[in-house]
């Protein structure tokens, strides 16, 4: 096919103005359309299953290992659901940093299946001491991890693997069994510092009892994130089968 030629406007002063009076107002009409086009919530959140802004479901206890200690601190984990993402947000404090550990779809029905498979082994005595064999006893995902080490500082990205299994706790002849997650080390991801400057998300390990497992599992089933919200009169609530998988 051949090329179009662009032979610019006539020199006439006329022809010019009464061009640009026509161009101007196409142009800005194309370009508010693809505008719109890109801001469709339903193409910029294929996973969406409600056009609202996160929401609070619940707080939950964890235990995290304490500092230059051998033993379990408890402490609140807050956990957000985000409908545009169909995720949940676990944010927590470590070591004078902030943390929010994302879990889409896929990772909070695995943690689900793990939580019932590790009760069934422990009701059976069927647990494992080796930690080669305990740590990702019950599989793993992906998630994306958010931290920063201040609400006022720019917030650093990775995308760690979440590791879901077990560890024996304890004084000596004296452990006790706690189900695992496990976050492993990540590159961070931001775009604004060079490779050589980027840092690692430091592996972190959540122990959860069977209660404590229970009890987030009670907050992050579907059924439970999809009551919290507040469906407006012009957005439907999705059906079961229309639910996405979070690309994470």
């Amino acid at each position: 096919m051949k090329k179009l030629q662009f032979r610019g406007f006539p020199k006439s002063p006329v022809f010019r103005k009464a061009a640009l009076d026509f161009l101007l107002p196409v142009t800005a009409f194309a370009v508010l359309m693809v505008s719109c086009i890109t801001q469709d919530p339903q193409k910029l959140y294929p996973d969406m299953v409600a056009d609202q802004d996160p929401v609070s479901v619940g707080i939950i206890d964890a235990e995290f290992e304490r500092l230059f200690f051998a033993k379990l601190d408890k402490q609140d984990v807050e956990v957000f659901f985000l409908p545009r993402y169909n995720a949940v947000a676990l944010d927590f404090r470590y070591q004078l940093t902030n943390y929010r550990q994302i879990w889409s779809r896929e990772g909070r029905e695995l943690f689900i299946k793990a939580v019932e498979s590790y009760k069934a082994d422990y009701a059976a005595r069927n647990l494992d001491r080796k930690f080669s064999k305990t740590r990702r006893a019950y599989g793993k995902f992906k998630g994306k991890l958010e931290w920063s080490y201040s609400k006022h500082s720019e917030s650093n990205v990775s995308s760690p693997v979440i590791e879901l299994g077990y560890s024996f706790q304890g004084e000596k002849g004296k452990e006790t069994p706690f189900f695992t997650v496990t976050q492993k080390a990540a590159r961070e991801e931001s775009s604004r510092q060079s490779d050589s400057e980027k840092l690692d998300s430091v592996p972190i390990k959540m122990f959860f009892t069977r209660e404590q497992a229970d009890e987030l599992i009670r907050v992050i089933n579907q059924e439970s994130l999809m009551s919290a919200l507040v469906f407006s009169h012009d957005y439907d609530q999705p059906k079961d089968e229309d639910y996405g998988e979070a690309d994470f």
